[in-house]
């Protein structure tokens, strides 16, 4: 069968055209291809730091107090809707690390006096967790150490509360509530001048003198539980020991910064192959227009009668047939 008549002009001019033609797929295949990449390595993200969250128990609200004894921490695993509750005893260091002039501050997280965190678990790149009972023994966070190129076995003098110690660095790690690791008050990270610090429990306890007592608190919920249904009766056990205020996940700094940066990506991720489809619309609009003027001022040249009065129109359409 053969082809129309349309379908052979259209093939026609479009090997004339090829040149735009094939200029105008490009544009259209980057931008499309542009969409797919971001789209997809958005999504894989997305999947990572979900797989993440889960995998290390991220809690879903965080709560600080003055002092408070641990006796209550019963009393807030009793809340209705608390499925886990975890304190425990955060405090804020300068560190002097060899080479480098500047003091860095630190924030030191208790781990549990044995075995692992039951919300916000470590996750150990190098090295291990400091053992039970160790009082000297720090795991630092992946980015400070490779900021500064330090590696388990080195060590680091501390000004915790006040009193300097030399602490052993036993490992490096990274913790879903800090993934995003900033200072608090700044814009950007620095990861030279500031860096996160996880010992035993005990030992910070004592440094902080907070035995049998904590500053700090995380919790899960039970599937179909609102934050807005525990956070006030949290809020009232804290109270009387100098509760700072609950607050959810979304307002967490790491999760924040974290969520702030996936909507900047998945924005870029729309606009730039949107633009590259429009230059190509624009591209399309303009060939389309050429054409068409060029097969009316061909018509009009075609007519002798016709090419005395638009010499000059006829003229140009033949040199832009040659060029």
């Amino acid at each position: 069968m053969r082809p129309s008549a349309l379908t052979r002009k259209l093939l026609r001019d479009l090997w004339i055209l090829r040149g735009q033609a094939l200029a105008i797929a490009a544009v259209v295949a980057s931008g499309v291809a542009m969409w797919v990449i971001a789209f997809s390595t958005i999504d894989s993200l997305d999947t990572t730091q979900r797989a993440f969250y889960r995998d290390h128990a991220f809690a879903e609200i965080f709560a600080g107090a003055t002092r408070a004894p641990e006796r209550i921490a019963a009393r807030g695993r009793s809340i209705k809707g608390v499925a886990a509750l975890q304190t425990r005893v955060t405090g804020s260091a300068t560190l002097d690390v060899a080479g480098f002039a500047d003091p860095v501050n630190a924030r030191l997280v208790s781990l549990p006096e044995s075995g692992e965190a039951l919300l916000n678990r470590l996750y150990l790149r190098e090295g291990r967790r400091p053992r039970t009972g160790a009082t000297d023994e720090i795991v630092i966070s992946v980015p400070f150490a490779d900021a500064h190129g330090l590696a388990p076995g080195e060590r680091l003098t501390a000004t915790i509360n006040g009193r300097r110690r030399t602490l052993t660095i036993v490992g490096t790690g990274l913790s879903p509530e800090f993934v995003y690791q900033i200072q608090p008050g700044a814009m950007f990270p620095d990861y030279r001048r500031f860096g996160i610090g996880w010992m035993r429990r005990p030992a910070l306890a004592a440094a902080y003198d907070l035995e049998g007592a904590f500053n700090d608190l995380t919790l899960t919920l039970t599937p179909g539980t609102a934050a807005a249904e525990v956070m006030p009766a949290l809020d009232r056990l804290l109270k009387p020991f100098g509760g700072t205020g609950a607050y959810t996940r979304e307002e967490q700094g790491s999760h924040k910064y974290l969520s702030q940066e996936m909507e900047q990506l998945r924005s870029t991720a729309v606009v730039v192959p949107l633009l590259f489809l429009g230059v190509a619309a624009f591209l399309l609009s303009v060939v389309t227009n050429a054409r068409s003027i060029s097969s009316a001022i061909r018509s009009r040249c075609s007519r002798p009668s016709v090419i005395r009065t638009t010499r000059s129109d006829c003229t140009t359409w033949s040199w832009s047939r040659r060029w």
